[in-house]
């Protein structure tokens, strides 16, 4: 049997209604859902930013030691101290001069340990007779030659020591970063009447490994 026109009218106001009912009820639910502190996914999507840095232990001498030249006699000289009242007229305390210690600047982004060895002991260095063990040595100190960006947090050996081709530890614990990773190594070096004429020259090396 044919349904009239008006049957078919009516029908489809009725799904209208029901399709809107629920478009409704749904859209109420995710508003109550929504207020419970609930959340509501109805399209996302995600990503991410990645990136690896490589960790690197490495250390770099920034400033050496010269003592300059001056005539025979007993002196002695120190990289933290006015030298001018000898026959060398370096002044250590000066950053102008070139002897205010040898500055070891942590370059990398580890912690590192810090070990000093020389390819010539006090004898091999000076030469002569007369001249002894403790005439070439050696000490730390924390930050540069002015004491600034100061980064041995453990280990600094302060005390002067004698000067050896075997290793030594001087920080046992350096920082790294623009404000803290500095240490200097001073050198005293004590000159007799008859020590030998001539250069002068000891190769410092300096081990940074990570602590």
């Amino acid at each position: 049997m044919d349904m009239s026109n008006k049957s078919l009218a009516l029908l489809l106001v009725v799904a209208i209604v029901i399709s809107l009912g629920g478009t409704l009820l749904s859209l109420n639910k995710v508003s109550q859902l929504q207020f419970l502190g609930i959340e509501v996914v109805t399209g996302r999507a995600s990503g991410i930013v990645n990136l690896s840095i490589e960790e690197v232990a490495a250390c770099r001498i920034e400033k050496n030691v010269s003592f300059g030249s001056g005539s025979q006699g007993a002196a002695d000289l120190s990289s933290d101290l006015d030298n001018a009242s000898s026959e060398f007229t370096e002044n250590c305390t000066l950053v102008t001069d070139e002897c205010e210690g040898m500055e070891i600047n942590n370059t990398g982004n580890k912690y590192l340990e810090v070990n000093f060895s020389s390819d010539k002991n006090a004898t091999t260095f000076l030469g002569g007779d007369n001249v002894g063990v403790g005439d070439f040595q050696f000490k730390a100190a924390n930050g540069t030659w002015d004491a600034s960006l100061s980064g041995c947090n453990s280990g600094l050996d302060t005390s002067w020591g004698n000067v050896l081709a075997s290793s030594s530890g001087i920080c046992s614990n350096l920082s790294y970063g623009a404000a803290n990773r500095m240490i200097t190594v001073e050198y005293n070096v004590t000159l007799k009447v008859d020590t030998p004429g001539g250069d002068k020259t000891a190769t410092i090396t300096i081990d940074c490994g990570q602590a």
